[in-house]
């Protein structure tokens, strides 16, 4: 430990102090960096500007084309009138309403035609134990 620990500014001025010396190496080194980072960022917009190729296109993935199914006559209460028609999940939703003016909604499968369900909208009339819940409507099988 007989390491000579004067920093007055004599020996500061001369150079010879460890901690200066040590001082300007780091200085020197991370200007260094500092002027690689800039240059590379400077390279890196340069060769994204000159690139005129197009970006390639995203892969799509077509479905095959649907197999006719010829026609269905779907099952409304006489002079019912539709109101419409929405899809989602492979269930067709038929939005209609009868003659007294009562909505009422059909739930078909998409892919077989058949009729899943009807939701009846009945004001001012509560819910009893036939209701529908989400967890009493089977899931819709997906097609192959």
């Amino acid at each position: 430990m007989a390491r000579n620990l004067d920093q007055s500014e004599d020996k500061l001025n001369t150079g010879d102090s460890t901690g200066l010396r040590v001082l300007k190496i780091l200085v020197v080194v991370m200007g260094v960096l500092i002027v690689a980072g800039v240059v590379t960022i400077v390279v890196t917009i340069a060769n994204r500007m000159s690139d005129k190729a197009p970006p390639s296109p995203a892969v799509s993935v077509v479905a095959p084309p649907p197999k006719p199914f010829g026609e269905i006559a779907v099952a409304l209460p006489s002079s019912a009138r539709v109101i419409s028609v929405s899809a989602d999940a492979g269930r067709l939703y038929i939005h209609y309403e009868t003659a007294g003016g009562q909505p009422s909604v059909m739930v078909m499968d998409a892919v077989s035609g058949n009729a899943l369900g009807r939701l009846g909208f009945e004001p001012g009339r509560r819910a009893t134990g036939s209701s529908i819940s989400p967890a009493t409507i089977p899931p819709t099988p997906r097609p192959r």
